[in-house]
């Protein structure tokens, strides 16, 4: 069997809500989430990986990846994704500031919202590593 893309999604989904996302056509958004599928599965969420070889098997044409995952192991590719999603909002908000003037700054004050960004992003950095290790742990086997 195989695991859907969409079940994923929707892992990522409930993590997050980015209206600038939801604004994208349809096609932006897929291309968005299957990159950082591709990148999650093969190197943030190496765990799943290793104990499922298979994983790596992806199908873009049916958007299935080539194993059957627990809720865990989405769970873990999910937040890999959510922390993709942080760094290219940080990384595009962090271009503001260069197009911003001192007089802008009275009105709106972009590095306390990147702050706030770069706080959430490590935030999920945390999240993800705990739930790999505790992944890792529980599919060590027998001793």
């Amino acid at each position: 069997m195989a695991t859907s893309f969409s079940d994923i999604y929707d892992i990522v989904i409930s993590i997050f809500s980015d209206n600038k996302i939801a604004e994208l056509a349809p096609e932006n958004q897929k291309f968005l989430f299957d990159n950082w599928l591709l990148v999650s599965v093969s190197s943030d969420a190496k765990e799943v990986a290793s104990q499922k070889p298979n994983v790596l098997n992806i199908d873009f044409v049916a958007e299935t990846l080539g194993d059957d995952l627990t809720y865990e192991e989405k769970s873990v590719i999910a937040k890999a994704m959510a922390l993709r999603w942080a760094t290219y909002v940080t990384n595009d908000r962090s271009k503001l500031t260069n197009h911003f003037k001192d007089r802008d700054f009275s009105t709106f004050n972009p590095s306390s919202m990147l702050s706030q960004l770069k706080q959430l992003k490590e935030a999920l950095k945390i999240d993800l590593k705990e739930s790999r290790e505790r992944y890792d742990f529980d599919n060590w086997g027998d001793w």
